[in-house]
């Protein structure tokens, strides 16, 4: 007698794309979606808050598939750094006072049975 295969769960990959930018939120949306619909995988969106309203993210997420999470990376202190500090500076701060958080999402999934198979990363995250 042959063993019937068992369905396997579909692997989860985490999408962690930079905060702020909507130019490049959009296009992990639209990644997000391919992957659900062609490979059968479950997607955890992490997005790091930036500190402002997060309104025009949230407002892009709604009516995503139930495949699709999102996990909102809590804001992060930036009052030690200069008035005047640049973008670039913003960015590269926020994002690696992001990583604990980061890592705590990454346990957590984990924790729930549903670890990322894969870490997709922005140029600028």
């Amino acid at each position: 007698m042959e063993a019937t295969p068992r369905s396997q769960p579909p692997h989860n990959i985490a999408l962690l794309p930079p905060p702020t930018f909507l130019g490049h939120l959009i296009p992990f949306i639209e990644l997000a979606k391919k992957l659900v619909f062609h490979h059968n995988c479950t997607i955890t969106l992490i997005i790091p808050d930036d500190g402002s309203s997060m309104k025009p993210q949230k407002s892009l997420l709604q009516g995503l598939p139930t495949t699709i999470n999102t996990v909102f990376l809590p804001p992060v202190p930036t009052g030690d750094l200069p008035e005047n500090a640049s973008a670039e500076l913003l960015l590269s701060v926020r994002l690696t006072r992001s990583f604990p958080a980061l890592r705590d999402t990454l346990t957590s999934l984990k924790e729930l049975g549903t670890s990322a198979a894969a870490l997709v990363v922005d140029l600028f995250a």
